[in-house]
């Protein structure tokens, strides 16, 4: 499996993802769910998964299923007039992020939110 780093908004191209239940690929326009994820962050803090972050989601919709581009394959012998070609079109699924759910306070001690993120000082009580 391969990692890839998303925000909300982005565009995410995967070689071919099967759907679990169905054992099928997933059809355009359906929600999928991805937990299993190894970092999380904002701008105030960062979660580091060992290996994986708990409760943090990825909801995503499926834009397109394509093709790529033709990959080919040469064969060819020195001082010989003949070459072998062949060729295959790799199935992706287009991917576009929706949401990424996360809850930092269930992570994060209670003196780092109370810490101001301007001035990485307390706050004056």
């Amino acid at each position: 499996m391969r990692q890839y780093k998303v925000m909300k908004g982005d565009r995410v191209m995967i070689p071919l993802l099967m759907n679990q239940e169905t054992g099928y690929p997933f059809v355009v326009n359906e929600k999928v769910v991805f937990d299993t994820v190894l970092l999380a962050a904002s701008r105030e803090h960062t979660l580091i998964g060992r290996p994986l972050v708990p409760g943090v989601q990825v909801i995503a919709t499926v834009e397109e299923i394509t093709h790529l581009l033709r990959k080919r394959f040469i064969w060819k012998r020195k001082r010989e007039e003949k070459k072998i070609v062949r060729g295959s079109r790799e199935l992706v699924t287009i991917f576009r992020i929706d949401d990424i759910i996360c809850d930092f306070a269930k992570y994060v001690s209670q003196r780092d939110l109370e810490l101001d993120p301007s001035t990485n000082s307390h706050k004056s009580q």
